[in-house]
């Protein structure tokens, strides 16, 4: 294919792209402050009879002294410690995450779970017991109120990175309650990964299907703003995320707090009565497709596979499942894209039987330009018997660079998301998330294109100037992507290539 379709084709795909983008991407509105609250809807505080209480981001806490008692669980992906003073979830160690060698944490020293009340709060909680069965570890903690008792209860499942936490309180009036807030910082990742990206919100309400994203760098995006009624409501980093995900419990009011030097969540709950139990499910952990669905299948837009997810996904699964055999990301992005080549074999076959109908036919107009050069007439006229009896060639070539486009924006989205690529190393390369440090796969890129272009080299300068240009092109940009994006381009270059050779052989025996 020459230069000008590539550019053509790939011009057209980015103005849709864009286009797509800009008029049917929802974006963030002011709430109209006459209209009715809808579970998930951000409101400014003072704004609507639901919001009408301040936001309490301070938290009132008894004293605390001795020694705090610690205990941990450990699962199949992390060890879990947990704290007696505020029986809050102290430390998380994640284990065998991507292929870094050391265990990543992502909880500073405030800790996860401290609960905020309407009276001053205990610190000092009594660990009543400590469980497991096959789905989770049981952790019960708790501590006398005023009046009655407050009961924490964690579950920790040993195959997900979920854990439950149920808030009941005894012994109160029958006309008594008790309201409870539940503090959740933003994940804080120690030791820090490059490339890493600012904090994020994620929210969603009851009957939503689709989370909304809230950058957190401006104040007025969160400080006087809170969400009625959540279903979703997650803080994250570009690679592991801290949420509520709706399981029993209704949270009143969701809002964002900087009271303790640190993003946080504040999750207030339902009025906590006699024998009457809160329960939420919180996901705590990296940011995995098969791990994020495990908790709540909304949860997978974290990744921004943007309107390419469905084709994002399989190959998220896809890569994983053949790591998992090869025990290398490198090869595994080189037999993805074999795999991904033998499924584009029918198309990219005809393509290239289109392609040398399409040499064949500028041969022939060549002749007939040189012809009649003289007469426009018939050369018109021979120009269109041609047409006719051969076709117009090239279709089929589009086919497959608009096929390839989706795939190739799509990879690109899973290997910049994917913290299993972090510092995953193949040769010379030491992390394919990140450029190639010595720029070899992005020159091997624009050599092999240079000497031997896709579909052959051409006669016509035109033509052949357009292919150095595009190899010129395609080296540049290897060189700004991820080092594994650069080696599923140079493979795919080199299988194409390829299957060139194979077909030209074939037909000549043929």
């Amino acid at each position: 294919m020459a230069f000008k379709d590539y550019f053509i084709t790939f011009l057209f795909a980015l103005s849709f792209s864009l286009a797509f983008q800009y008029f049917f991407t929802p974006s963030t509105q002011q709430t109209n402050q006459n209209a009715e609250v809808s579970a998930g809807q951000a409101v400014t505080v003072g704004s609507m009879q639901d919001a009408q209480a301040p936001l309490i981001k301070e938290i009132e806490l008894d004293h605390v002294s001795g020694k705090q008692e610690l205990i941990s669980v450990q699962t199949k992906y992390a060890q879990y410690t947990f704290s007696d003073h505020g029986a809050i979830l102290q430390n998380v160690d994640f284990l065998h995450i991507g292929s870094s060698t050391q265990a990543l944490q992502t909880v500073d020293e405030r800790g996860l779970f401290l609960i905020g009340l309407d009276q001053k709060a205990p610190m000092h909680f009594t660990l009543e017991e400590q469980t497991e069965d096959e789905q989770a570890f049981h952790i019960k903690y708790s501590a006398r109120l005023h009046h009655g008792t407050l009961y924490k209860l964690f579950d920790v499942y040993k195959h997900a990175y979920q854990i439950d936490m149920t808030l009941m309180v005894q012994g109160l009036d029958d006309q008594s309650s008790v309201q409870a807030r539940v503090y959740l910082g933003a994940p804080c990742l120690q030791p820090a990964i490059e490339y890493n990206e600012p904090v994020v919100l994620y929210h969603s309400g009851v009957k939503q299907t689709s989370l909304e994203k809230i950058e957190l760098q401006k104040p007025e995006n969160w400080e006087e703003t809170c969400w009625i009624k959540p279903d979703i409501f997650v803080l994250q980093d570009k690679y592991f995320a801290h949420g509520f995900a709706k399981k029993e419990g209704v949270v009143k009011r969701a809002y964002l707090s900087m009271a303790r030097d640190a993003m946080e969540m504040v999750l207030e709950t339902a009025p906590l009565q006699n024998d009457k139990v809160w329960k939420g499910s919180f996901y705590v952990g990296p940011k995995e497709l098969t791990s994020l669905q495990q908790v709540d299948s909304r949860l997978d837009q974290l990744l921004q596979y943007g309107w390419f997810a469905f084709i994002a996904k399989p190959l998220d699964h896809v890569l994983v499942l053949i790591k998992d055999y090869v025990h290398n990301f490198g090869w595994a992005l080189i037999l993805l894209t074999f795999l991904l080549k033998l499924l584009m074999l029918p198309f990219t076959w005809r393509s290239e039987g289109d392609r040398r109908k399409n040499v064949d036919m500028q041969k022939k107009l060549a002749y007939l330009q040189k012809k009649y050069a003289h007469d426009p007439e018939e050369l018109n006229r021979q120009r269109m018997d041609l047409m006719q009896k051969h076709g117009v060639p090239g279709l089929g070539m589009c086919l497959v660079a608009f096929l390839n486009i989706p795939i190739f924006f799509a990879l690109n989205s899973v290997i910049r998301n994917s913290l299993h690529l972090h510092e995953a190393s193949f040769l010379w390369i030491s992390n394919l998330a990140a450029s190639d440090p010595y720029y070899i796969l992005p020159v091997l890129c624009g050599l092999v294109l240079l000497f031997n272009p896709i579909g052959g080299g051409s006669d016509d300068l035109k033509q052949a100037m357009g292919q150095y240009m595009m190899a010129v092109v395609i080296g540049g940009v290897m060189a700004q992507l991820s080092a594994g994006l650069a080696l599923f381009v140079f493979v795919n270059i080199l299988f194409s290539l390829m299957q060139t050779k194979i077909h030209e052989v074939l037909v000549k025996n043929a």
